[in-house]
Order: C-alpha cells, then structure tokens, then sequence
C-alpha cells in the first residue's frame, strides 16, 4: 500500500480506495467472525496466508495438516469451516492467480510457468487455468496484449 501510496500510477486513486475497502473489509470479517475463537483458527489462517504468499511452493493438504499436527481429514474440516473452501481449492486457486500475474507481466512460456508452479505437465496447468479462468493461459495472455493502454 505503501508504494502504491507514493507512486504516480495511472490507477492509484482506484487502488487506494481498493485497499482500504479490503483492509476494512478484513477488519470487519475479524471482528466479527466468531470462529477466532474456536481451536487452530490462527494457526489454520496462517497456512492460508502462506498458500497465498508461496503460490510456488508444492505444498499437499496432508504437507499443511502436519504443519500443525493435525490429521488431514480434521485439518480439511477445520479449513472448509473456517473459510468456506476446501484447502486443495485454495491451493490451485493461489497457483492459478500467480500464473495470471506472471502472464501479464513476464515473456516466460506457458510451459515455463507451469514448470515454475509445480505442475506435473503443460496440460495439466492448462486444464486447471481454463476451469478456474475460462480460458487458456495463452488467450489469457493474448486478450492482456489486445487491451488498450
């Protein structure tokens, strides 16, 4: 926030307002969840900030649970209370927003991406892009190109 403050960005009005609308969103969401209270919120709430933060890394549901000791059957179940996905959901879905960056702000191949991200073939990464975006990463990328500036 802080650079987006200081900078002259074409968009930085927008995306002030943008984040503080999410930080008091987030506020909000806190202080009025009553989860916080129950047992591994925080430590659970933490694993989802570390898939969003390390969309690279080859994290598995089972690699979390054991993070904080918990079986994976009880670490989903506490995980889809608590945030209302399943962790494997929130796994692709942070893999699949960093792809989207890294399309529009890098020259690395589809192929290349995918290598980065983990995953096991081209196809697979595509196959997973498409479910969640729509479309492929290369007409992703394309349709980013065609947008005027």
């Amino acid at each position: 926030m802080q650079r987006e403050w200081l900078g002259q960005g074409k968009y930085k009005d927008n995306n002030m307002k943008a984040f503080l609308k999410i930080l008091f969103n987030k506020y909000y969401e806190i202080s009025h969840n009553p989860s916080l209270d129950k047992l591994y919120y925080s430590e659970i709430h933490k694993i989802r900030e570390q898939i969003y933060d390390s969309p690279m890394s080859n994290f598995t549901v089972q690699t979390l649970a054991d993070e904080i000791h918990l079986s994976k059957s009880y670490f989903h179940r506490l995980y889809k209370e608590y945030f209302h996905t399943q962790p494997i959901s929130d796994l692709i879905l942070a893999k699949i927003e960093y792809a989207k960056q890294l399309l529009a702000t890098t020259y690395h191949s589809v192929s290349d991406i995918a290598t980065l991200l983990g995953y096991p073939s081209d196809a697979q990464f595509i196959k997973q892009f498409k479910k969640i975006s729509g479309i492929t990463p290369g007409k992703y990328r394309k349709m980013l190109e065609e947008k005027p500036k």
